[in-house]
């Protein structure tokens, strides 16, 4: 079987009404599943929005997925410390885990993204850990890094 994971791109910049932004998640995902022919996704992944009520709108939407068992969790995919406290404040169900770009290059935690999800149970999911788009030089010649290896 498989496990997939699956999400729900940016709305566009002007979409800015919250019950819109909830509506094309619904479209989404009806055509989605659809297409693959699915049930349910085992997790749901909502990318950040550049208004905090279209973000809680459209989190509203995956907690009724996940209500329905369309989604067996939830999680956000590039959420800076303000969109996962947008979230936060009036979710019912807080993000299960943030999905960001992170290698070993950017130190422990730099930003304090990671801490500040921990603190508040969601789990960090890293992408990119070597670079992004691809592998960066650097990170390949590092003789620590090649002693993992």
């Amino acid at each position: 079987s498989l496990f997939l994971v699956t999400k729900i791109d940016k709305p566009p910049a002007d979409l800015t009404d919250p019950s819109a932004a909830a509506d094309l998640v619904r479209t989404t995902v009806a055509h989605e599943w659809e297409a693959l022919g699915i049930e349910f996704a085992d997790v749901l992944l909502l990318k950040d929005s550049a208004s905090c009520e279209v973000m809680r709108a459209q989190w509203r939407v995956l907690e009724e997925l996940l209500a329905d068992g369309k989604a067996r969790a939830l999680g956000t995919y590039n959420y800076c410390e303000f969109s996962l406290a947008c979230i936060l404040e009036t979710a019912r169900t807080p993000p299960a885990l943030n999905y960001v770009m992170r290698h070993v290059g950017m130190g422990p935690d730099a930003t304090g993204l990671i801490a500040f999800g921990e603190s508040h149970g969601v789990r960090t999911v890293a992408y990119g850990t070597l670079g992004e788009p691809v592998a960066l030089a650097e990170l390949l010649a590092d003789p620590a890094l090649g002693a993992i290896a």
